[in-house]
């Protein structure tokens, strides 16, 4: 809707906004004694969303927006994937 809205050039630095947002707020739980292990895959999983996002606000591509509405979904799937992994480590390390 906000391309219809705000324009296209507007949407993209929303995207790209939100993005820096996501990846700093995908750390958040090592503030709650994630592990390192999080901590890494978390930091690289958003690296490459921002990459994502950076090569869409340079692009004309509407391809390039599908490619990171793609990685969104995988980015979730294995952010949640870490916060579980992360979780079962810490159970079977404290019995």
């Amino acid at each position: 809707m906000l391309p219809n809205v705000a324009g296209i050039e507007s949407t993209k630095r929303h995207i790209l906004a939100y993005s820096v947002l996501l990846a700093l707020a995908s750390l958040a739980p090592l503030l709650a004694g994630a592990t390192w292990l999080y901590g890494v895959g978390a930091a690289v999983l958003g690296a490459n969303f921002l990459r994502h996002a950076v090569q869409l606000q340079r692009s004309e591509l509407p391809a390039d927006a599908m490619r990171l509405f793609g990685y969104s979904i995988l980015y979730l799937f294995l952010l949640f994937g870490l916060l579980a992994l992360d979780h079962f480590i810490y159970l079977f390390s404290t019995h």
